[in-house]
């Protein structure tokens, strides 16, 4: 599960604690203001919904993370790896 402030972080349960998102899966990233964000697809939302979130907001989705990466890296092409191209990358899943 993980607190995002894209999809309510200020937001609190009964208990008095945070809301907790669970991410479904990762399907972009981008660099805004020089930090890594990426785009995540909430489980039980719709895709319309999904929201750029901080590596930070994703701490407790790193699994999530690393797959998504893992894909990335899979599709790449040569000049990408040898960091020749950048900018947003969107992956279909």
């Amino acid at each position: 599960m993980v607190q995002s402030k894209a999809k309510g972080g200020s937001e609190f349960t009964q208990t008095g604690r945070s809301k907790e998102y669970e991410v479904k899966y990762i399907h972009g990233n981008r660099n805004h203001y020089q930090k890594p964000h990426y785009y995540v697809k909430w489980k039980g939302y719709p895709l319309e919904e999904s929201t750029w979130e901080l590596l930070s907001n994703l701490a407790n989705a790193q699994e999530a993370v690393q797959l998504y990466l893992n894909k990335k890296d899979q599709k790449r092409g040569p000049l990408e790896k040898k960091g020749m191209m950048s900018g947003l990358t969107i992956l279909s899943i």
